[in-house]
């Protein structure tokens, strides 16, 4: 048995997928074995005749390898391409002196998206508290070392480099991932180890403060988590868990701004803008106001580009798709919105048909930062929310924001890439906590 299972593996190339086929054939030998001992054989005619019934070793190994063995995403590659090129041409008819730095970083983004498809996501897994809480440790520094820009915390540098929380803090959600299925297994205690892995950085993000952000990652692995209820990870009622999650997060937002606007915990700026765009005030609220200007004044296709131009703020960043709109017409904004929501599409496809639960659970978070992230941006853009810290993934200025969504995507691709090499669960070293 053990010759037969050695010859049949040295077919196979993809040396990860080993110790799985390994145990599966050996457990299949092993109960045919048992049943031939069943039927009166001694125990070398059981063995015998189990390894004569599997057949060739060599032509089972070339068939195995045939199957599990990593696969390319030619698809989603083909989507970040269209898409990619899509910023490239949007930026170059903008012009200004930015054009050449959003090339250059979509430049860089896509390699990095390539770079990160070729590392295994089991690594990240494996690691997955030590980077969560290095992300935790990067932002409480921020709270006293940040760099301030309008009363919120933006940038941190530590060791002369200059990094970016926002699209930093969107790193933490697959991680978080991670981290929930290092607790597969585990009942209310593990449960509750989650909700704080959850809760901790909502808390350090709101003291920055940066309630988009916050509430971003606060829906993302709210998602993250229901899913991993539902998949049963955790030794508790399904429906009491699901329940109690959406509860808190639906009211743990809610109380906060209401007892930040009553008791002043909320910068003035803040309470000002959130007033004027439920009251719809004309003087605090006067970027919502210019945002719904520019869509109501829109065409069906073309626009006055100029008059856009000085009316947006930040319209290559923060606004880049009603300054599409308004300059450029519908259609075009609605091309954009089309590739970002066919992306969306591609991403859930591949996170909701993995089998195994870590790669679930990472592409998972990583495909709902998306998602969240160009919800929030769209709504804004059309004046339907208040103007907060946003960017739409793969289009607005900044070189953070443009490398941490091809990041997101490559990791998403990693997990497509081996989707046939490990099974629902992982041989990784776990702690049940």
């Amino acid at each position: 048995m053990e010759e037969y299972i050695k010859v049949l593996l040295e077919q196979i190339r993809c040396r990860k997928v080993h110790p799985y086929i390994a145990e599966e054939l050996k457990s299949h030998m092993e109960d045919q074995i048992s049943d031939n001992l069943a039927l009166g054989m001694t125990g070398e005619e059981a063995e015998a005749a189990a390894v004569e019934d599997m057949g060739s070793p060599v032509e089972a190994g070339v068939a195995l390898d045939q199957i599990h063995r990593p696969q390319i995403a030619w698809d989603l590659i083909g989507v970040m391409a269209a898409i990619s090129l899509a910023g490239i041409i949007i930026h170059l008819f903008i012009g200004g002196d930015r054009q050449s730095v959003f090339f250059l970083h979509t430049v860089i983004g896509f390699g990095m998206m390539l770079i990160v498809y070729r590392i295994d996501y089991t690594m990240i897994g494996k690691y997955a508290k030590i980077i969560g809480g290095g992300i935790l440790l990067l932002c409480v520094y921020g709270l006293f070392r940040g760099i301030i820009v309008s009363g919120t915390v933006l940038n941190v540098r530590l060791l002369n480099m200059q990094f970016s929380l926002f699209p930093f803090m969107m790193l933490y959600v697959p991680v978080y991932g991670a981290i929930l299925y290092r607790y597969h297994g585990s009942g209310y205690g593990g449960f509750g180890k989650a909700l704080l892995w959850l809760v901790a950085p909502i808390a350090i993000v709101w003291h920055f403060p940066n309630l988009g952000l916050a509430l971003m990652m606060l829906v993302s692995m709210a998602a993250v988590l229901t899913v991993a209820l539902c998949k049963d990870w955790f030794k508790i009622s399904k429906g009491l868990g699901i329940a109690g999650l959406w509860l808190f997060i639906i009211g743990l937002p809610a109380l906060g701004l209401t007892c930040g606007y009553v008791f002043n915990w909320l910068n003035s700026y803040q309470k000002a803008r959130l007033h004027a765009f439920f009251t719809h005030g004309d003087v605090e609220d006067y970027r919502t106001n210019i945002l719904r200007t520019g869509i109501a004044s829109s065409r069906f296709m073309g626009g006055d580009r100029q008059t856009a131009l000085r009316a947006q703020l930040a319209y290559d960043s923060d606004f880049i798709l009603n300054y599409v709109i308004s300059g450029y017409g519908f259609i075009v904004g609605a091309l954009v919105c089309c590739l970002l929501a066919f992306l969306i599409l591609k991403v859930f496809s591949v996170t909701f048909r993995q089998k195994n639960q870590l790669g679930l659970a990472m592409s998972c978070g990583s495909s709902m930062v998306l998602l969240v992230n160009i919800g929030m941006n769209l709504l804004v853009n059309l004046g339907l929310l208040p103007v907060t810290q946003s960017f739409l993934p793969f289009f607005s200025v900044g070189g953070s924001s443009i490398i941490t969504s091809y990041i997101l995507v490559g990791i998403i691709m990693s997990v497509y890439r081996y989707k046939n090499i490990y099974p629902e669960r992982v041989r990784m070293k776990l702690k049940t906590e």
